[in-house]
């Protein structure tokens, strides 16, 4: 809403009251090792337009560091599925691909678990400074939003809940075929989502490799959701265009770092004008104004 501005505000000045019914709210699912700063530009920029949002770290193995905000313990740490998972199912099965993409469901299972506990006590956390009505609408038309992986929980959010209304995913991790679809289940793929669904904008970026594995999915998801579905496509993005990592990290002391972890396949053009676009698209979908 600042436009990257520097606004000047009084510090510990008294927040506006909420709205009749309460402010709008958003929460956000991170991809495989994000953290719930990695977009921080996003769920910011939401807030701006006076949207309570909602951005945790998922204890379900997939965040790099998943810690309390109240004393720093760490709850979950991340789960490699290579050099962890694999060697510990093979333990027990003789079909470890079946049984990984089970294991990847479970986490979008936990995912939605832990996303409408945390809607649910938003009331909870904000009645320790606030008195009065009702904060912030968490049981309906809410928005729900996710990255890569976090996009798959996103969608799953919508197809079991119906206190959503807006669907906002970024490049997200729709895999496999039938029986095998993971992270999303095939279950969730079938039928219709809630009527309360209002609108499912889909974000694909041209140069992630998601494009290709995932793309008969999106498709999928896209024609359940029908005439509320819109696709937004960069053919020049990579796959953490829509995080605060592009922009922080190709140009900062840590730049050689990031350029060898991401391949060049997966590196986006001008991050910073991309990231701008994105939020100003998100901004328009969730009609905030």
């Amino acid at each position: 809403a600042t436009n990257y501005e520097v606004v000047r505000a009084a510090v510990g000045a008294d927040a506006k009251p909420p709205p009749p019914n309460g402010w709008p709210v958003a929460v956000f699912s991170h991809s495989l090792t994000g953290w719930r700063h990695v977009n921080s530009s996003l769920c910011a920029e939401l807030a701006s337009h006076g949207a309570v949002v909602i951005h945790m770290e998922h204890a379900d193995g997939t965040a790099c560091l998943c810690t309390s905000s109240e004393d720093g313990r760490v709850l979950a740490e991340y789960v490699d599925w290579a050099r962890e998972k694999t060697e510990e199912l093979k333990q027990t099965t003789d079909d470890v691909g079946a049984a990984l993409e089970a294991w990847r469901r479970a986490q979008v299972n936990q995912r939605v678990v832990e996303i409408t506990a945390a809607l649910d006590g938003v009331e909870k956390i904000c009645g320790r400074v606030f008195a009065g009505d009702a904060f912030a609408r968490t049981q309906s038309n809410v928005a729900v939003m996710g990255q890569s992986f976090g996009g798959a929980a996103a969608v799953a959010c919508c197809a079991r809940d119906a206190r959503f209304s807006h669907c906002c995913i970024y490049d997200p991790w729709l895999d496999g075929v039938g029986p095998h679809r993971h992270p999303l289940p095939d279950a969730d793929y079938q039928g219709k989502f809630f009527p309360a669904l209002k609108k499912l904008a889909l974000w694909s970026c041209g140069a992630s490799p998601l494009q290709e594995s995932c793309g008969a999915n999106w498709d999928a998801i896209l024609a359940k959701a029908g005439p509320i579905a819109i696709r937004h496509h960069e053919e020049n993005a990579g796959h953490f265009a829509q995080t605060d990592a592009p922009v922080v990290f190709e140009k900062g002391p840590l730049s050689s770092i990031y350029t060898a972890l991401v391949s060049k396949a997966d590196q986006s053009s001008d991050s910073e004008t991309l990231l701008k676009r994105y939020l100003e698209q998100t901004v328009a979908e969730l009609n905030l104004k």
